[in-house]
């Protein structure tokens, strides 16, 4: 893989080149925070999400099973192999451009045992979710997914004990933690023609706004842009995401709520407002509980009403099952006028009333007309 970023337009116009801007604004800034160069109308609005659901989960298994390859064999010494990998990273990509939810979907549903692979694939989707949002050209997607599934590849050179010891660390063990950073780096360019880009951005993913991160404590303009992206997503994932040294786990929304706490502080303001865009304030695999007191499952998202997704009913409002799963458009279904709307009141933790999020995605998978019985028109 060889870096093309200067090739790289954001509009389909062409009317600028992608990594010159990105250039541009960072010699312009100087100490100062700018916007970064986007273009939200790059892709289209994404269509049906039936018609991407097979083609996503097919994609998504074979990446699973690629990359879990990958970081096994570093984690036995071997050397890093990035190409057999490479064709199945650009299908999570592509399927990502045609519609992201669905990606976004499977992700959340297949959680591997291992939370240092799990975590990586994740970042591996959400960092492209993210750039799709900001306008970012498909190659640079391509390279936030390898930035993501890469930024925790150092960590198979700290012992087990130590990734997942419970409870607060000394500062010697802190110290060698963090040096996963440029154990990473070191592995990275132990592989050989590894686009600069990815390896820029893995170093920096950690870093802060405001200079609390690490390695190097760098500031504001000074971190790469791409490590911006995949440092948010990785912040995000690790707050939702089970943890071998912690039974802190938040609920998507929660993790929204803490990223708007941390806007300019630790991440951009612009790109907290991107990712949620991205994914929605109720994120598609999280549970809610409705005005009318049922407890429904995120299924969908429409991307220009992201308050009033489409989710599949789960209890009834005395917290009773329902005997079958059924897909309520809540934008349809209010824009009917209807005496008792319904509305997100709030978000359901994972566990709560008993309910595991994934266990019901893998039902709403199963069903035996699939995904074509919850989307809009669809009886």
């Amino acid at each position: 893989m060889t870096d093309s970023d200067k090739k790289d337009p954001v509009g389909r116009t062409g009317e600028f080149r992608f990594q010159e801007k990105l250039n541009q604004a960072v010699e312009a800034a100087g100490e100062d925070l700018r916007e970064i160069p986007s273009n939200a109308d790059y892709y289209p609005e994404p269509g049906d999400a039936h018609g991407e659901m097979k083609r996503a989960e097919e994609a998504y298994l074979e990446f699973l099973s690629a990359s879990k390859i990958m970081i096994d064999a570093v984690r036995t010494g071997q050397r890093l192999e990035m190409k057999p990998v490479h064709p199945k990273l650009v299908a999570v990509v592509e399927s990502i451009v045609r519609h992201p939810d669905p990606m976004v979907w499977m992700s959340r549903l297949h959680v591997p045992e291992s939370y240092l692979t799990g975590h990586s694939q994740r970042c591996a989707v959400l960092a492209p979710v993210l750039g799709r949002t900001l306008g970012f050209p498909e190659p640079h997607l391509e390279r936030l997914a390898w930035s993501g599934l890469l930024s925790q590849i150092g960590r198979t050179r700290i012992p087990r004990a130590l990734r997942e010891k419970p409870g607060p660390l000394t500062s010697e063990e802190l110290i060698r933690l963090r040096s996963f950073i440029p154990q990473g780096i070191e592995i990275l360019r132990g592989a050989g023609n590894i686009s600069e880009t990815i390896i820029e951005t893995v170093q920096n993913h950690h870093e802060r706004l405001d200079g609390s991160g690490y390695p190097q404590g760098i500031r504001g303009e000074k971190i790469p842009v791409l490590a911006r992206v995949v440092g948010l997503v990785d912040w995000f994932d690790a707050m939702i995401s089970s943890k071998p040294y912690t039974d802190n786990v938040l609920s998507a929304t929660e993790a929204i709520d803490h990223l708007h706490r941390k806007r300019n502080v630790l991440f951009q303001d612009q790109l907290v407002e991107a990712f949620v865009r991205s994914i929605g304030l109720y994120p598609t695999g999280t549970l809610v509980e409705l005005s009318t007191e049922e407890i429904a499952l995120v299924a969908a998202q429409h991307h220009y009403h992201r308050t009033q997704p489409e989710v599949v009913l789960v209890l009834d409002r005395v917290k009773q099952r329902y005997k079958t799963l059924e897909r309520l458009d809540l934008k349809d279904y209010n824009s009917r006028d209807p005496e008792v709307p319904r509305t997100v009141k709030r978000a359901v933790s994972d566990g709560e009333f008993g309910l595991n999020p994934r266990e019901i995605m893998a039902n709403v998978s199963k069903t035996k007309r699939g995904w074509r019985r919850f989307l809009p028109g669809r009886g």
